[in-house]
This record gives C-alpha cells, structure tokens and sequence, in this order.
C-alpha cells in the first residue's frame, strides 16, 4: 500500500484522523479514533473511497459489495469491519487497526513463520469459502492484504474484489481483478475459482521462503498462461524441505483441479510440513507464541502516525494556553488559586467589552461551572474572576505566542524521533533473521518442483 496523497481531513463524523497510513487504488486508509461516552477511547482504521472514484457507478457499487461483504463476516483470521457510512459523497469502512503492518515489502520469512501465516491465511479463506449458503472467493489474496498484530495474530484484508457466487457487482468490462504477480491463470482468463485463492497464497508462500517472488513483473498475457516449472533460488533450495517445495508447487499447478481441493486441506497439508521444520529449527511449538515473538520485533507501523496525533493535538492546546494568557504586567495570575486580581486600566464606553461597561470581570465558562457548583454565583464580588481576562492582545503576547510555537515544535520533534523506526524500517531485520535461521536446516536435495 503506497503512502496518501490527498490531504488527510481532520474529521470524518464521529472519528479523527490521526495520520494517514497508506491508500489502494481505490481508497485511502487512515488511522483514526472515536471518543466513546465516559472517555472511553478506540483506534480503528478507516478507509476513505477516493473522490474521484465516488463517481464512478460501477467502482462505488465494488465498495459497497466490499462493505456489506466485511460487516458480515467475523473470524479471527478476516479483518473485522466495525461501522461504515457517507462522508461528503464518499463512502467509508471503518476497521480494527493492525498495528504492525502488512507482509508487502517482506522479502523473506524464517521457514516455520511463513508457514504459520499461510495456515493462518488458510483458516480465513476456509471461513470465507464455506461462508452461509454462499462462498465468498478473495481474488486478491497478497502481502498487502495480510495483515499482522503485535498480539501474532494474522488476518486478511480487503474484500473489495471478492466475488459471492452469482450476487456481487464485480464485473467491469476490461478490468481485472486482483495483482497479476499472484492472480491464478484461469482468473486472468475471467474464470475464477475457490482454488484461484489458493494459487496467489501459493505465490505468496514462494515469496516468503525464497526471498524473491515467483514472477517478479508478468505481463496479462503470461499470467493467462500460468507457471511451467516452480523453481526455487539455488542459494535458497538446500534450506526449504523438499515436501515444502512441492506443496508450493501444487499450489501453483496451472489446472486449478491438480491443486489442493480446498483452504482446509492446504492447511492440513501446511500443518504436517511444519512440525519437522519446527524440530530441526529449534523453535516454539506453539505458534501463536512463535508469531507474537516474531511479530514483536517489527516496528509498529501505526506509532508514528499516533505520536503525530499526539503532538498535533498537544501543540493545539499549548497555542491555545498562549492564546489565553494575560498580557498586562499588572494582573497577577493564580492557576490553582480561586482568585486572580486585575488592578489594570479598564476601557468604557461603547467600544468596550460587555463587562466593562457593566462593571463585571470577565468570567470563564469553566470559572462559571465552578461557582456554581459551589452554590455562588460568578461575577463581581466572587472570588471567581477569570483567569482568561477579556482585552486587547499586547505586543508582550506576540512574544508569548513565538515562545509557544517554539516549544509546540521542539515537543513535536521529540515525540516524532523517539517513535520513528530505524533507517532498515524492519525489513532488513526480518531477511536476515530468516537467513540465521534457515542455516540451521540440514541440506536437502535441489529438485526443482514441477507443476504437472
């Protein structure tokens, strides 16, 4: 997912915008958060159809089935959908946040890990497949769309070019559906299958153990013809089991019959290689345990987006601090005491504030609110003068306020480079840890695994 071009709004209803995360070719998607009643407090994601597209019947139609698609499924392994609505004429999604990104960009994965993702991945899609009395194909299972957690939970995203047997509006004429690296033969032909899931996780899968992916800029043409012989990098092949490679393979077949017959089998399937791999690797046995692990030594893709909200929302209330200070060398300011005497001049007449000329002393509506709570009414004669005194801003405030922006963009820095990753981002690390640990295996054979 590429980074938002469009200007991120502040507000969309009940949520804001934090910062953006990334956008698709259809919509933005953001970090974002509600205020619930009591304070309590929810970050989501929230994905924003782009303007541009809300005009186009057919693409708002996709968005739509992707949004009725998402509300009504719930499984651990599938992205929950929380809310959707309308936002000056674009619709939205509103989503749990994942928080340590998705697998797009992740060359390369330790041999028991990208495996303990495709069986993750494989229990989505079973979910998917089997859903009611009607299956829902992905048609775009891809790194971007698998989504990772802090917690080792991995779940699949995006629905927006599913297809439900016979009901969505999914067809566009001279559009296809779906990233052509990982898309099935029969898909690129138009045809889609419940085993053309199964192909692109095998495309996937070959990514994550060989380091490179399967076909890295294929044409439409050769992704109608699909894939003659899996063949894995000679520097990688000693270090994947052979039955590993030819369960890819399998996968990859280009006759959707010869791969495995459904989600549930491949993951069977994936279960029986893992076990042994995990044994000659030395690592957890639980793979929850083993993904969290794993997981948590990549850099939250959502902390700086949340420090910049942070820093955001704080620099807003030091402006508004600076903005409210007094400014005559006269008032003496008491923040905890109850009162704050102002012996300075005082205008009159028609041009001054209301409570010159009535005699009154400026009251806050939160000096107000404490008055009467405590059963006194605010005004003159009350310890409950304000501490925010109505006049005119002296030339001592455009100091205060260059003192206050000073500081609103030291804190702002601060925040931002203590959350920001390193100069590798993660990925670096994830390729080198997978090649430590891959060495540990002992050398197999070096066939190259045939699809038919």
């Amino acid at each position: 997912m590429r980074s938002v071009s469009e200007e991120a709004p502040r507000q969309i209803d009940r949520y804001e915008i934090l910062a953006p995360i990334g956008e698709g070719g259809m919509a933005s998607v953001y970090h974002a958060r509600f205020e619930a009643p009591g304070g309590a407090t929810k970050q989501v994601a929230l994905k924003l159809i782009h303007p541009h597209l809300s005009q186009e019947p057919e693409l708002v139609r996709m968005f739509l089935d992707e949004m009725r698609v998402a509300m009504a499924m719930s499984h651990r392994n599938i992205v929950q959908t929380f809310d959707a609505g309308e936002y000056r004429d674009r619709y939205y999604l509103v989503m749990e946040l994942m928080n340590r990104g998705s697998l797009s960009g992740v060359q390369e994965l330790p041999l028991d890990v990208a495996v303990l993702v495709g069986m993750e991945v494989c229990a989505g899609l079973d979910y998917a497949h089997t859903f009611r009395a009607e299956p829902v194909i992905h048609r775009d299972v891809s790194p971007a769309n698998i989504l990772l957690s802090d917690q080792g939970d991995v779940k699949l995203a995006d629905f927006g070019v599913a297809k439900v047997r016979g009901r969505l509006s999914v067809t566009i004429t001279g559009m296809v559906k779906g990233k052509l690296r990982y898309m099935a033969p029969e898909q690129a032909r138009g045809e889609v299958d419940l085993r053309s899931d199964l192909f692109a996780l095998g495309a996937v899968l070959y990514s994550l153990v060989a380091g490179v992916p399967l076909r890295p800029n294929p044409s439409l043409e050769q992704a109608r013809y699909g894939v003659d012989r899996v063949e894995f990098p000679p520097d990688r092949v000693e270090a994947i089991p052979p039955g590993l490679q030819r369960l890819i393979a399998r996968c990859l077949h280009r006759e959707p019959k010869r791969r495995p017959a459904s989600a549930a089998e491949l993951r069977e399937l994936l279960a029986r290689e893992l076990a042994p791999i995990q044994q000659a690797l030395g690592v957890a046995s639980d793979p929850h345990a083993r993904l969290r692990g794993f997981f948590a030594r990549r850099p939250p893709t959502v902390a700086e987006p949340a420090a910049r909200g942070e820093a955001r929302r704080l620099a807003d209330a030091v402006m508004q601090v600076a903005l409210d200070v007094p400014t005559n060398p006269n008032q003496k300011l008491e923040l905890d005491g109850a009162a704050v005497l102002d012996d300075g001049p005082r205008a009159t007449g028609a041009g001054a504030p209301d409570d010159a000329r009535t005699g009154e002393t400026s009251v806050s509506p939160i000096r107000k609110r404490r008055s009467a709570d405590a059963g006194a009414p605010a005004g003159p004669g009350t310890a409950e003068t304000s501490v925010y005194p109505v006049r005119a801003r002296a030339p001592r405030q455009l100091w205060l306020l260059s003192l206050a922006l000073l500081g609103a963009g030291l804190v702002t820095g601060a925040v931002l480079l203590a959350t920001a990753p390193g100069p590798s981002g993660g990925r670096a690390s994830d390729a080198s840890v997978a090649r430590a640990e891959h060495a540990s295996l002992a050398p197999t054979t070096r066939p190259a695994a045939r699809t038919r």
